[in-house]
């Protein structure tokens, strides 16, 4: 019986030479063996693809995380802001009405 195998995985080849009886079973045996590496690929791809989306699904978390904390952050500028401004204008407000005075007393009205 001569016994052919392929380069890379080493699997039975058939040969011409050899019966249908001798060669059957080294079929069925390469036939099996692809079949047990094919299904090992699924399941090595199966568990990237599953570690990758563990990974999507924690960046997406903590992107979420990171967005509320940036829109406390804005939420806090704007109302510091918004006081400053308020303080800011009562103080303008008050420093003309006291100008304003001020020109109406020099010209004594």
């Amino acid at each position: 019986m001569i016994d052919n195998r392929t380069p890379h995985l080493d699997l039975p080849l058939p040969s011409e030479a050899n019966k249908l009886n001798e060669d059957l079973p080294r079929l069925r045996e390469a036939l099996t063996a692809l079949d047990a590496g094919v299904h090992g690929l699924q399941v090595a791809q199966d568990t990237q693809a599953e570690a990758t989306q563990k990974q999507i699904d924690d960046a997406n978390a903590e992107i979420d995380r990171v967005r509320g904390d940036v829109e406390a952050a804005l939420e806090a500028s704007t109302q510091a802001m918004a006081e400053t401004t308020g303080q800011l204008t009562a103080d303008l407000t008050r420093r003309v009405r006291r100008l304003q005075i001020s020109q109406l007393i020099d010209l004594n009205i």
